[in-house]
């Protein structure tokens, strides 16, 4: 397997899926591990089935998560691939959860990643949540937080508006940003 610079191959742990292959690798903002396993192709995500992920997750996220992103598509090989990312609120900060399948020939690879907040949490957010208070006075806690995918939903524990991909860019060793930089080694590497 090919992994983004900074990975270190991790020993198996025995719940771990046969075959399974870890790597971790932690900045200064975020711990991040990041396993590959085989699964079942009947068990794999619909990889034309994008909208029914999305109106899947919206229906059985738990109050501490929301969602953050649902893609689809082909990689630079042109496997089919679809994930999802969804953050988890946990007494240590953020959790950033990825769900990747790849169609591979006869066979599906599932990645499966967690990407934690580490050291001072909440950075991102106030920078960003300040940002967005200057530029316009009537900015408030209910326009901070949006789903990406239904605006109808009711007030809750939804993304906020520092997670937004635009700011990646800004916060490179965030949880997220480490997660979406992942996802698009992957997107580009296989």
């Amino acid at each position: 397997m090919i992994v983004p610079e900074g990975y270190q191959k991790l020993k198996a742990l025995p719940e771990d899926p046969e075959g399974c292959i870890t790597y971790g690798k932690q900045t200064e903002q975020a711990l991040c591990m990041v396993s590959f396993f085989q699964i079942n192709p009947a068990e794999a995500m619909d990889f034309n089935g994008k909208e029914d992920l999305i109106h899947g997750i919206h229906r059985t996220v738990a109050e501490n998560q929301a969602l953050i992103e649902v893609d689809s598509g082909k990689l630079i090989s042109g496997k089919p691939f679809i994930y999802s990312v969804i953050k988890t609120q946990r007494e240590e900060g953020m959790q950033y959860f990825l769900l990747m399948h790849i169609k591979w020939y006869d066979s599906v690879i599932a990645v499966s990643g967690y990407f934690d907040e580490y050291g001072i949490s909440g950075q991102r957010d106030a920078a960003v949540y300040e940002l967005y208070s200057r530029e316009n006075s009537d900015f408030s806690q209910d326009d901070w937080f949006q789903d990406p995918y239904d605006s109808t939903l009711p007030p809750g524990f939804k993304m906020n508006l520092s997670e937004q991909a635009k700011f990646d860019e800004y916060f490179p060793e965030h949880p997220l940003s480490q997660c979406r930089q992942f996802i698009e080694f992957i997107k580009k590497n296989y």
